[in-house]
């Protein structure tokens, strides 16, 4: 009948919570304890001298309350001091229990040749049914003459708590438990541990390290501080008390050592719970292989401890702390696998950028909750991330990141899951006992919900229960990696040299085959991260599709839909699969019909649709996958008064007629058939408007056309309509008539003309084809409706400017026009009638020649400087020329106009503003073009020779905190500059120009280029002091200029960028896992580069816990080599180089590997 308390009370929703502390009492001005002899039963006046010397008061501790639960009354207690072990407290037991009063329940007690410590309490009505009697008592009896302690029920020792000050309160009702105790009772041999239990004058008398194991319940632990005893539970605030701490000069601890070791051995034997798991008879045994008899001083011993513990590879047990005698001790890690493991997963899933418990985020298909810890709080964060989730079908439950806490709150969170009872299973391995509790759920809003389940190797204690029981009570798909177990409640203990440690308790968890779980929980679906999540989300919810062929034909009559299914399933990992047909009224999701099919192959028809109805059908696989049902939907198909298929039943429309149609959905096709009696151009309309994307297949099904105008053959259509706005709209099919087709010809004649076209309906299309006999300066004017543009192109497609593409019609437009043939189109799209093209051309005027030719001479004279060029008109083009003596590098600058340089052969390249070009020795010509309507009459164009002042041998001088400017002539230029660095740190270098193409290299004095081909912004980088030459050079083809600044940057940096510093301004990296630094990327760019020294060659096994960081060394051959974590490699002894590049924080270390 053990654990009865603990159900009745369920104080084991405190599972992760608080430490505490302890330390080395004081033994100052013993005492004889005279308040006791009136007790004795002893009449010979000379024992009582014997026996006054075995016990003496050594201290009177003040009470220091720092309890948050509970509620301590007693002022003070007193510790005596043992004869034969003087330098412990002890403890009166009598007395001690009396000072737990407000932690404790009341115990009974009483004393003959044991003593017998006892309390019983009443069962609850409602648990009546389960137990024989009405009350039921837990008893415990210390015999003094043997050393025992012995328990009728060895769950007393963690059940004597009163309740907490705070209540939870929780929907969860138990319901029903069952409890298996073969036999709950259990006796201590103290003696084995060279412990005692004191009798002295009808009191019993034990070390208060006992005592606090013993009579302090779970939750609470009691600490010897100088001449104060601290009270402090789980939810405590310990920084009252270590701030207290001081250092002590004495730090023998030969007097102590024996005592830890000891009681660590009796610790581990009965209150551990992973003792009998890892198939240990006696922890006496195991604490032999420890050197504690040779460690004197309180720093050795508790790295003895400390290397006891990590031994165990369990991480729920650790040190703490190592008390006030030893306050600078700093616990290392773990080096273990399973630690190993969980650093990695916690580091590759990013856990250290979730601040939140609960926090969620949504996707297209599903909800994905993220729980990151378990508390008290979890309840009601979850009911408005659960009330966002019910909206969705797929809900994914992220623990990946969770290390753990409440386990109420797991079962806050189960409850969601089903409106089945919640089971519960855990063991006591001290006495065997099992327990199973059952839970009612209250939270039945989700039960038609798919759930999964992401863990990772980060997910643990009370995460791995909550996977653990979603796996044997089929609740959801466990997808990720194996969490990392955690099968038991915590608990902590005070060490007899003043060390706290926490370690596994025996409160531990089981699953439905009665196998403690802290090996973890295997995964229903195997996936690394890092994983895009709307593709897993999609790999999740289409399992059965993803593994399936869905073959679907449809079959029209006048009266009916039918579809014919084939489904072919590939996979065998689905069981007892089922298929159902539903079909909804899309617009009320009203059920209209519903059928199950067990076979692959089936049947299903539908009532044609009349009217503006619109319906749903869906077909949906019902199947189990390792034992969890799911229902998957594999098929969807929307329905109207419309076809979606190309058939003689598709809904016919009369050329010239409308017909009233309803796009219920934006999926929702509408397909309609049309018949053409004379070939000619159709134009389909849609409320009247023309600029929706229609398309037309022919009686085939091939394409015709896509658009709204489609020249079509007499013959049957069909038509897919795009409506693009949801709701009811008017549809035609109207034929169009052009009166007109290909250019309306000019022969353009000087003076004043008028020529004019007629647009039959809306996007007619009409154009002129001029005819230019002679150079002339044209005028054209237009009455068409302003708005409306128009284009002027060469007779080969050529726009005769860049800017000649669209001419607004409002402005009166005046060009030169060499002789030759020009096509002139109007865009009037919002006209039906008649337009007019005035033109008014003269060939009175003189130019240079805009075309290159072998005989041409009518150029001019280009010199270096600035040309004032007259234009005659807008896109007027002039050519120049100029002789060059010496090849050299120009540019011109200008405002307003553009420069070509034309080449002998007849390609003309476009020279930018202050673009460089070369010029050979020779003629060389040039095309100028006027552009600005406002300054197409005269433009300056100033012609320069670029000479380049900077370069590597006459370097300027860069000071930190001044910006410079300096101007590059192009992509070849380079300048150059020098900065002196005064000191080792980070710095920022800002670069910016008009082209945002800068480039740019850092180069120390030893030539080493230690910042290479960076583009400009602003770059951060950590190096030492010294001389650095900076490179500056683009790739942008023209003159520009650049600003360059350098600073000190905010970023702290953890390391040097490069590997040509000095040796010793590195940071050295120590041979073994538990010297691993955990050090972070600072910034975009960032590379950390450490040292490490070999001092033997060897094969060496490098960490890096995090996937997406890449390390590499430096070898003796200056190549830098890729370490790939999960192999070994050869080193020769030397010193080497390592980088590491990423985005996130990481542990790096190394220790001798076994192979390459």
């Amino acid at each position: 009948m053990g654990c009865l308390k603990r159900i009745v009370v369920f104080i084991f929703i405190f599972i992760l919570m608080g430490c505490s502390f302890n330390n080395k009492p004081n033994h100052t001005n013993p005492v004889v304890d005279s308040s006791m002899t009136n007790e004795s039963t002893t009449n010979d006046a000379e024992d009582a001298d014997v026996q006054r010397e075995v016990i003496q008061k050594s201290n009177e501790l003040k009470t220091k309350d720092i309890a948050e639960e509970y509620v301590i009354s007693a002022d003070t207690l007193s510790t005596y001091q043992y004869k034969n072990d003087p330098h412990i407290s002890y403890v009166n037991i009598s007395e001690f229990i009396s000072f737990m009063e407000g932690g404790i329940v009341d115990l009974q007690i009483s004393k003959d040749d044991v003593m017998t410590i006892s309390y019983s309490f009443e069962i609850p009505s409602s648990l009546m049914d389960y137990f024989d009697e009405s009350t039921y008592t837990y008893e415990l009896t210390i015999d003094a003459a043997n050393d025992h302690i012995s328990y009728n029920d060895f769950d007393m020792v963690s059940s004597i708590n009163t309740e907490t000050i705070t209540q939870y309160e929780t929907d969860l009702v138990m319901s029903d438990f069952h409890i298996t105790d073969d036999d709950p009772s259990l006796t201590i041999d103290l003696s084995l541990y060279d412990m005692e239990i004191v009798k002295f004058e009808d009191n019993y008398y034990i070390p208060i390290y006992l005592a606090n194991l013993f009579f302090t319940g779970s939750t609470i632990n009691v600490y010897e501080f100088n001449d104060d005893i601290y009270v402090i539970d789980d939810f405590s605030d310990y920084t009252s008390l270590t701030n207290q701490f001081d250092d002590h000069d004495d730090q023998d601890a030969s007097h102590i050592k024996i005592h830890t070791k000891n009681y660590l051995a009796l610790y581990f034997d009965y209150f551990y719970g992973l003792k009998e798991f890892k198939e240990i008879d006696t922890y006496r045994t195991v604490l032999e292989n420890y050197q504690f008899e040779q460690k004197d001083t309180y720093a050795t011993l508790h790295k003895e401890v400390e290397r006891f513990i990590n031994h165990q590879e369990d991480l729920h047990t650790s040190v703490v702390s190592a008390g006030y005698m030893n306050k600078d001790f700093s616990p290392s890690q773990n080096p273990g696998d399973k630690l190993s493991n969980y650093i990695n997963a916690y580091n590759s899933n990013r856990c250290y950028n979730r601040t939140k418990e609960v926090d969620y985020r949504t996707y297209d298909e599903a909800f994905v909750l993220e729980v990151n810890a378990f508390s008290l709080e979890t309840r009601e964060l979850l009911k408005p991330a659960m009330e966002a989730a019910s909206n969705y079908n797929d809900i994914i439950i992220d623990v990946s990141c969770n290390p753990g806490g409440n386990i109420v709150a797991v079962f806050e969170l189960l409850s969601y899951m089903t409106d089945e009872e919640l089971q519960l299973s855990y063991i006591n391995p001290a006495t065997g006992g099992k327990v199973t509790e059952f839970y009612e759920t209250t939270n039945n809003d989700f039960l038609n919900k798919n759930f999964y389940v992401y863990t990772t190797g980060a997910t643990f204690s009370a995460a791995n229960l909550f996977a653990s029981i979603v796996k044997d009570q089929e609740l959801g798909l466990i997808f990720g990696e194996k969490s990392s177990g955690g099968a038991s409640a915590i608990t902590y203990t005070v060490l007899p040299d003043g060390a706290l440690i926490v370690s596994s308790s025996n409160l531990t968890m089981v699953n439905e085959s009665e196998e403690v779980i802290e090996d973890g929980i295997e995964v229903d679906l195997r996936n690394d991260y890092p994983f895009n999540w709307h593709e897993k989300i999609l790999d999740l919810t289409n399992l059965f599709s993803d593994s399936s062929d869905v073959m679907v034909d449809q079959a029209y009559s006048s009266d009916f839909i039918t579809y014919n299914f084939n489904i072919i399933n590939n996979s065998e990992e689905f069981t007892n699969h089922q298929f159902k047909v539903s079909v909804y009224d899309s617009s009320t999701d009203e059920l209209i019909y519903d059928s199950l099919f067990n076979l692959n192959e089936f049947i299903y028809s539908i009532p044609k649709i009349e009217g503006d109805d619109l319906y749903t059908v869906e077909v949906s696989a019902l199947f189990e996958l390792n034992g969890i049902s799911k229902r998957e939907v594999i098929y969807t198909d929307e329905l109207d008064d419309h076809s979606n298929s190309f058939n003689k039943y598709a809904t016919e429309i009369q050329v010239d007629q409308k017909l009233i149609a309803n796009s219920h959905t934006h999926e929702d096709l509408d397909i309609f058939k049309f018949t053409v009696s004379e070939e000619g151009l159709y134009r389909v309309l849609i409320n009247e408007e023309i600029k929706y994307n229609h398309i037309v297949y022919d009686q085939t099904g091939n394409l015709v056309d896509t658009g709204y105008d489609f020249n079509l053959d007499a013959g049957v259509y069909y038509l897919l309509a795009s409506p693009e706005r949801l709701g009811l709209y008017n549809l035609s099919v109207n034929r169009l008539i052009d009166d007109a087709t290909g250019h309306t010809q000019i022969n353009l004649q000087e003076g004043v003309t008028y020529h004019s076209v007629f647009y039959d309906y809306l996007y007619d299309e009409e154009s002129f084809e001029l005819h230019v006999l002679e150079d002339m300066i044209v005028t054209f004017y237009w009455n068409a409706k302003p708005g409306n543009f128009y284009s002027i192109k060469k007779s080969n497609g050529e726009f005769i400017s860049l800017d000649s593409y669209r001419i607004d019609v409002s402005d009166d437009l005046t060009v030169t026009l060499e002789a030759g043939t020009y096509v002139v189109k109007l865009n009037h799209s919002n006209v039906i009638g008649q337009v007019t093209l005035t033109t008014d051309a003269t060939t009175d005027f003189v130019d240079y020649s805009g075309e290159l030719s072998v005989e041409g001479t009518n150029y001019g004279d280009l010199q270096v400087g600035t040309n004032s060029m007259e234009f005659l008109t807008i896109w007027d083009r002039d050519i120049y020329y100029i002789d060059v003596t010496e090849e050299q590098n120009y540019m011109f600058q200008h405002k307003g106009g553009r420069v070509h340089y034309l080449n002998l052969d007849g390609s003309v390249e476009y020279l930018f503003y202050n673009k460089l070009i070369t010029l050979s020795p020779g003629r060389h010509y040039f095309l100028f073009e006027s552009n600005d309507f406002e300054l197409y009459k005269n433009i300056d164009f100033n012609l320069i020779i670029d000479q380049d002042l900077n370069t590597e041998t006459n370097k300027e001088t860069l000071v930190l905190d001044q910006e410079k400017t300096t101007l590059l002539s192009g992509s070849t230029d380079i300048d150059y500059f020098d900065i002196k660095i005064d000191q080792l740190g980070t710095y920022e270098l800002i670069m910016d120009s008009f082209s945002n193409r800068g480039v740019f290299n850092i180069i120390d004095s030893q030539g080493n280029k230690i910042v290479e081909n960076k583009n400009e912004g602003t770059f951060i980088f950590t190096i030492p002091k010294g001389t650095y030459t900076i490179e500056i050079s683009t790739s942008n083809t023209r003159r520009e200029s650049i600003s360059l600044y350098v600073t000190d940057s905010q970023f702290i940096d953890d390391a040097l960028n490069t590997h040509y510093a000095t040796v010793e301004q590195y940071e050295v990296i120590k041979m073994g896992f538990s010297n691993a630094i955990i050090r972070t990327i600072n910034y975009v760019g960032d590379i950390d580069v450490y040292v490490i020294h070999i001092e033997e060659s060897d094969h060496y096994q490098f960490h890096l816990h995090d996937s997406e960081m890449k390390m590499k060394y430096l070898n003796q051959d200056g190549e830098w080599v890729n370490v790939n974590p999960e192999y070994a490699v050869y080193l020769e002894t030397g010193t080497y180089y390592l980088s590491i590049v990423g985005d996130s924080q990481y542990v790096v270390g190394y220790e001798k590997g076994e192979t390459e």
